[in-house]
C-alpha cells in the first residue's frame, strides 16, 4: 500500500503533544482504538503551536513494494535493522513484522498480519520518536515514576519490574497527590517535572479499577499485562510540579521498608542510568540509533544535556533511599508517612 495515498477505508488517529503532531493511519481499527487509548490523554496536556509532525502507517498485510538491497547494519535476535542514507528497514521475528522509515519525512510503515504485534511495534516506534524529539527541546525522559504531592514533584527510579505501578496506583488514591507520569516521566534541566501520561500496564489484573478502563494485552517478548485508560482517573492527572523529591528504589530480600536519607552521589549514579543512559526508556535503537557521523554528534550533543539535566536535578531535590520490602502494603504505608512528614524546599 502506498503511504502518500491511504486506502478509502483506512482509519485515522491523531493528537498532539508540546508542539509535536502525530497521525496514525491504519486498516485495523482494533489496533488504532488501542493506540487511542494508549496515547489519548496526552491531547488534554497543555498544548503548543505544532512545528514538527510525525506520521505512521500500519497496515495488515505483506509488503509488496520491491525492497532495496541493503546489507544489515544491526543483527538480535528480535530484529535485522538495514539502512542507507535516506531510510531505515527493520525486519521484526523473521518476516513476521516489517517497518520502513523515512528520516527525513519523519515517517514511517509498518506491515504485519498480526494484529497484537502491529500494536506492541506501533506503540513503540510512537513513543520512542515522540520522546526523541520532546528531548531536542529539553525534556529529558527520565526511568521514573512521577507524583505531584501537595504541588511538589516527586521522582522515584527504579527498575523495571520493580512496583512503580503498584505503588502509583495506590498513591494516588491519596487526596493530595496526582500522577504525573506512571513510568516515563519529562523533566527539564530548570526542575520541572512535565506530566506524560501514557498507558499504565499492570501484571495482576487490577479490582478497583471498572471493567471498562481495562485491556488484556500479551506482549511477544514479556509477560501479558493489563492495561490501564488513563480515563479512568483523569481528574488525577497533573501537568506539572517542580521537582522537590528524588527516592532511589532499592529492593530487599528480607528486611523492612524505609525511606533514608541519600548522598548526592547515589541520586546521580540512579540519575545517570535511568535518564542520562536511558535504561528502561523505550529508544527503539533499531530504528532510530543514527551510525553515521551525524548521528554520533547528536548522541554525543544529546548526552551532554542529559548530563547537564541530571546534575542539576540533582542540586535541585532532596535524595533519599526507599528500601522496599516484599510486601506492597508496608512499602505503601512507609511512602504515605513519608508524604505526610515532607516539607518540600522552596
Amino acid at each position: 500500500m502506498s503511504t502518500d495515498q491511504p486506502p478509502p477505508d483506512a482509519g485515522r488517529f491523531s493528537f498532539c503533544f508540546q508542539g509535536i503532531s502525530v497521525s496514525v493511519f491504519s486498516d485495523s481499527a482494533e489496533v488504532l482504538d488501542a493506540l487511542k487509548v494508549d496515547f489519548g490523554a496526552l491531547d488534554f496536556m497543555p498544548q503548543k503551536p505544532s512545528y514538527k509532525s510525525i506520521q505512521l502507517y500500519c497496515w495488515k498485510s505483506e509488503c509488496h513494494q520491491a525492497l532495496p538491497a541493503i546489507r544489515a547494519s544491526m543483527v538480535q535476535p528480535r530484529y535485522a535493522s538495514f539502512e542507507n542514507s535516506d531510510e531505515r528497514w527493520v525486519d521484526y521475528y523473521n518476516g513476521e513484522a516489517l517497518v520502513r522509515w523515512q528520516k527525513r519525512e519523519d515517517r514511517g510503515v509498518l506491515w504485519t498480519k498480526n494484529n497484537e504485534l502491529m500494536h506492541e511495534v506501533a506503540y513503540l516506534i510512537i513513543l520512542a520518536r515522540l520522546g526523541e524529539l520532546l528531548e531536542e527541546q529539553g525534556y529529558h525522559r527520565v526511568h521514573a515514576l512521577g507524583l505531584a504531592a501537595g504541588g511538589a514533584g516527586i521522582m522515584l527510579l527504579l527498575p523495571s519490574g520493580g512496583g512503580k505501578t503498584t505503588l502509583s496506583m495506590k498513591a494516588i488514591s491519596l487526596p493530595q497527590v496526582k500522577l504525573l507520569s506512571d513510568d516515563l516521566t519529562l523533566a527539564k534541566s530548570d526542575g520541572t517535572l512535565i506530566g506524560f501520561p501514557v498507558r499504565i500496564g499492570v501484571c495482576g489484573k487490577p479490582h478497583n479499577i471498572d471493567e471498562k478502563h481495562l485491556r488484556y494485552f500479551q506482549r511477544r517478548e514479556f509477560d501479558a499485562k493489563w492495561l490501564i485508560d488513563l480515563n479512568a482517573f483523569r481528574d488525577k492527572l497533573e501537568t506539572t510540579a517542580p521537582a522537590r523529591c528524588t527516592l532511589i528504589g532499592v529492593r530487599n530480600l528480607n528486611a523492612p521498608a524505609r525511606i533514608v536519607p541519600a548522598g548526592r552521589v547515589s541520586a546521580f549514579k540512579a540519575f545517570f542510568s535511568g535518564m542520562v543512559v536511558g535504561v528502561g526508556v523505550p529508544q527503539l535503537v533499531e530504528l532510530f540509533l543514527g551510525l553515521d557521523w551525524q548521528g554520533l554528534v547528536f548522541r554525543i550533543w544529546l548526552t551532554a544535556r542529559r548530563l547537564y539535566a541530571a546534575v542539576r536535578l540533582v542540586f535541585l531535590t532532596r535524595s533519599y533511599f526507599f528500601e522496599l520490602s516484599r510486601s506492597p502494603e508496608e512499602n505503601f504505608a512507609v511512602f504515605q508517612k513519608f508524604l505526610a512528614e515532607f516539607e518540600p524546599s522552596p
